[in-house]
C-alpha cells in the first residue's frame, strides 16, 4: 500500500476522522479532568485497519519509555481492513527513532505529532 496523507484519503474517511474527534471531545467533556483530556503531546497516525497495530504502537512507545495516557482508534468505514486513524495522548515527547519505528510498520501510512496547550490556556496563535 502506498503511503499518503490525510488530505488524500477518501472524503468519507476525513469526515469520519472529524466525527471521531468530536465524539472523543464530547466524551472527555463529561469526565472529571483527572481522567485525561486533549492537551499536551498528541500523536495522530493513519493506518490500514489490520490486527496488531495497537499492540505494535504500544510496544514501540514502551521500548522508549514513553507512556500512552490515552488512545483512541477508529475506522473510516464500518468494515474492517480499510483506512483508520489512531490518536494518542503521550506523557512525553517520543524520540525521533520511535517515530521512525512507527513509520517502519507497513500498515502505518502517516505519523504526526501535535503539541496542544494545557486545558484553559489559550494557544499563542489565537492570542
Amino acid at each position: 500500500m502506498k503511503r499518503r496523507d490525510v488530505a488524500s484519503l477518501p472524503s468519507n474517511c476525513v469526515t469520519y476522522v472529524g466525527d471521531c474527534l468530536q465524539r472523543e471531545t464530547k466524551y472527555l467533556e463529561t469526565r472529571e479532568p483527572k481522567h485525561g483530556h486533549q492537551e499536551g503531546h498528541m500523536l495522530f497516525f493513519t493506518h490500514t485497519d489490520v490486527p496488531g497495530i495497537i499492540g505494535r504502537v504500544g510496544t514501540v512507545f514502551g521500548q522508549h519509555q514513553v507512556n500512552i495516557g490515552q488512545m483512541s482508534v477508529g475506522r473510516a468505514t464500518q468494515q474492517p481492513g480499510g483506512h483508520a486513524i489512531g490518536v494518542l495522548n503521550l506523557d512525553g515527547v517520543p524520540p525521533k527513532v520511535a517515530l521512525d519505528q512507527l513509520m517502519a510498520i507497513s500498515a502505518i501510512e502517516k505519523v504526526q505529532m501535535v503539541e496542544l496547550p494545557a486545558l484553559g490556556v489559550m494557544p499563542d496563535w489565537l492570542s
